[in-house]
């Protein structure tokens, strides 16, 4: 969000006509004329006295760190990219929007299609663990071939052996099990988030028409979007503290 967009807010509005910015600005004006300073300064000490606490309701603009697709494997990069564009095409969109109500809501949902990127990319990382444990393990292949091995054998060192390998055989094929379905529910993730930023950028087109009500249901489908991938990114930190 520009200055320009976080000046023109309600907070602000409102912080310009409270009780303690008109304080300030009359404190301020006294402060110079009982100093003997001419009326002009007085007035200008006013404004800026009233200007500090009008400040302080303008919403800073916090830097969102920047996140680097090309460090990651396929098909993660992809996934990654795949949000970043969606991303930019909504702010290019949003940049032709002009002023007014629907402008202002999408700026608001502009955020959280920034989360969006921010949760896609510590998903896409995660899977990326996931990835490195999956060749941390004995190829499957060998594992069975160890089971095949001990038919016939009923010894209790077989069994014990035998029990061991099934369960590290199991273990293998759960993790590529949770790998495969992130996968699948992060390709999806990004193709609702495509779908969402599309009806923005056709809305941002007919703006002059001041449709709110539509912005506010394309937020809503953006916010379940968001939520999703949030979820799904905290059971993958449960997932691989787990392991």
């Amino acid at each position: 969000m520009g200055l320009r967009d976080r000046i023109l807010t309600r907070r602000v509005s409102q912080r310009m006509m409270s009780p303690a910015a008109i304080v300030a600005a009359g404190a301020g004006s006294a402060v110079v004329v009982a100093a003997g300073a001419p009326l002009v300064l007085a007035a200008a000490a006013g404004v800026a006295a009233w200007g500090l606490v009008v400040g302080t309701a303008v919403e800073r603009g916090a830097k969102r760190p920047s996140f680097d697709a090309r460090s990651l494997p396929p098909p993660w990069r992809d996934y990654v990219r795949e949000a970043q564009d969606a991303a930019s095409r909504y702010d290019r969109a949003l940049s032709g929007v002009q002023e007014g109500p629907v402008r202002v809501r999408l700026l608001a949902i502009g955020e959280r299609v920034r989360d969006g990127v921010e949760q896609c990319w510590h998903i896409a990382n995660r899977g990326l663990a996931l990835d490195r444990a999956a060749m941390s393990l004995e190829d499957p292949r060998r594992v069975r071939d160890r089971l095949d091995d001990l038919t016939g054998r009923e010894d209790a060192t077989a069994q014990q052996t035998r029990a061991a390998l099934q369960a590290q055989l199991d273990a293998t094929e759960r993790l590529a099990r949770t790998r495969r379905d992130v996968g699948e529910q992060l390709q999806l993730l990004d193709a609702r988030l495509d779908e969402s930023v599309a009806r923005a950028v056709e809305l941002g087109l007919s703006a002059d028409r001041g449709d709110v009500g539509l912005a506010g249901t394309i937020g809503s489908d953006i916010e379940a979007v968001v939520q999703d991938m949030e979820a799904l990114r905290q059971a993958l930190e449960e997932t691989t503290a787990l392991g």
